[in-house]
């Protein structure tokens, strides 16, 4: 009797826990987790037309070079995750043709982007000669050139569409800075002495008191405000529209040598050191403008459709122009064609969108049709 009760136990022991065994595993089965979900991702590209000869290198979001050397379609290499941006820029194109991307940003993907478009063509450069070396310059509601000279002293007018030049009275001595607001009325600082005046109507008036601000170059609203940068002085003021007095925006910018501002009041500020710093409207703290961190700026220019130009360069043959649209955190080459330039005075946008450009060490005005 034992060994039958030997022989049995082990047995049933072992059925036991083989149906223990078969439970524990279909459990088991039932209740494992599911794998991560893959996040997903989205191509992005378009196509290319017009590029006739030599190679064209795209950009996604600062990152990502693709370099082409047809038309055709394209696509990057690293897709954008769902819900992220995309920002489609040129970083170098054929010295003989300008590159444009159209509908190159957008944000919130949720699909694959084919519809980019980057179209290349010979740029039209327009190179004017001018009887001086330019410094100044801004351009009125009705397209008429307004530009400083250097050495020569003065303030002269190139009408839209016209090559000569007719000499302006302004009664400044040294005529330096230019800004001008939406009643065409022009704004001068004065290189010797720093003083600032409006010009409307013919008539030239001191706007009072400047004599402190030290005005190296100057800008104006929309609106008829002024902002006056001060390079030594580490200034910027603004003088209000109608108003006698200047009130300080800022003195953390270390020698201020151009200024501009947006259709928003935004205000972009270049150093000495070839730094643009934004000051947002409403604000007196400059910020590093992100998109032109990596370079060294020597002018910058803002068109009316909000896209900011930019030279970039600190030496004397060696100026590159760039945009940034609207949307956009990364500048976009801006071709000058077989155009000289030396190093420019100053910069500006007419209402068809051509950049004009004054260059300080030749006599020279470069037109840029549809940059």
């Amino acid at each position: 009797m034992n060994t039958i009760i030997r022989t049995f136990l082990p047995l049933a022991m072992a059925g036991v826990l083989s149906g223990c065994g078969g439970s524990d595993a279909t459990t088991a089965s039932a209740t494992a987790p599911s794998p991560p979900a893959t996040a997903a991702s989205y191509s992005v590209g378009g196509t290319v037309s017009g590029l006739t000869g030599g190679s064209l290198t795209l950009a996604n979001n600062g990152a990502d070079p693709i370099v082409i050397g047809a038309d055709g379609a394209f696509k990057f290499d690293s897709e954008v995750a769902s819900g992220g941006h995309y920002d489609v820029t040129v970083s170098a194109e054929p010295t003989d043709l300008s590159c444009k991307v159209i509908s190159g940003s957008g944000s919130n993907v949720t699909a694959a982007i084919t519809s980019i478009a980057v179209q290349c063509s010979v740029p039209q450069i327009d190179q004017f000669s001018l009887p001086f070396d330019a410094a100044g310059i801004v351009v009125d509601s009705a397209d008429n050139l307004f530009i400083t000279a250097g050495s020569t002293v003065g303030l002269y007018e190139k009408a839209a569409g016209a090559t000569g030049l007719l000499s302006v009275a302004t009664g400044v001595s040294a005529p330096a800075g230019l800004g001008i607001d939406s009643g065409n009325n022009l704004y001068i600082s004065e290189l010797d002495n720093g003083n600032v005046y409006e010009l409307s109507s013919g008539v030239t008036t001191q706007l009072a008191p400047t004599t402190a601000l030290h005005a190296d170059n100057i800008t104006a609203d929309a609106a008829g405000d002024v902002f006056v940068v001060g390079y030594g002085y580490n200034t910027v003021y603004k003088i209000a529209a109608g108003s006698s007095s200047a009130s300080l925006v800022t003195e953390a910018i270390a020698d201020p040598v151009d200024v501009t501002v947006d259709l928003s009041g935004n205000l972009f500020v270049v150093s000495v050191s070839g730094t643009l710093y934004e000051i947002p409207v409403g604000t007196s703290t400059p910020v590093v403008f992100p998109p032109t961190a990596h370079l060294q700026i020597s002018e910058a220019v803002v068109g009316g459709d909000g896209t900011i130009y930019v030279a970039a360069g600190l030496t004397d043959n060696n100026i590159t122009i760039y945009k940034i649209p609207p949307g956009s955190s990364n500048p976009t080459l801006v071709s000058l064609g077989t155009a000289s330039l030396g190093f420019p005075g100053g910069m500006a946008i007419d209402s068809s969108g051509h950049l004009f450009i004054t260059d300080s060490q030749a006599t020279n005005l470069i037109e840029v049709v549809s940059p």
